[in-house]
């Protein structure tokens, strides 16, 4: 580096005044191009960095909102499965008492019947006597 600027140095002392002045221009112009280009640059980054911040606050907000959906949810799916379960049991403790009702009305039925057709049979048995009385009844007036 140190050769480098001794060289510049002792080419610059050979120029003229205006080709220093026109070196100087050039300098200060790529200097200037120079900076304008790192503005625009910084500006193009300070626009992506904006970009991104604002995307990140969005799916920020977004999930947030998700989460309060899915609890809300959560808590509707637990209610309504708690609603179940209630339900399942007045159902199921329905059943087991109409079961039961069942079992008695079926052990009703049966003993009426059996009380049916022991009425039938003692019916049947005193028709039949009756018929026997009738036809003595009907053999002796003849």
């Amino acid at each position: 580096m140190y050769v480098a600027f001794n060289d510049l140095s002792q080419k610059v002392e050979n120029m003229t005044n205006e080709e220093i002045q026109k070196l100087m221009e050039f300098i200060l112009q790529q200097q200037a191009e120079s900076s304008k280009r790192q503005a625009e640059h910084n500006t193009k980054v300070d626009n992506q960095i904006e970009f991104l911040l604002e995307q990140q606050a969005k799916h920020e907000a977004e999930i947030h909102e998700l989460r309060i959906a899915s609890e809300k949810s959560s808590n509707k799916l637990n209610e309504a499965m708690a609603s179940l379960a209630k339900t399942v049991e007045i159902v199921e403790s329905e059943a087991k008492q109409d079961r039961q009702e069942m079992r008695e009305a079926v052990e009703a039925l049966i003993t009426n019947s059996e009380d049916i057709r022991n009425i039938t049979k003692q019916l049947t048995t005193v028709v039949i006597g009756m018929n026997k009385r009738v036809k003595k009844l009907e053999d002796k007036s003849k």
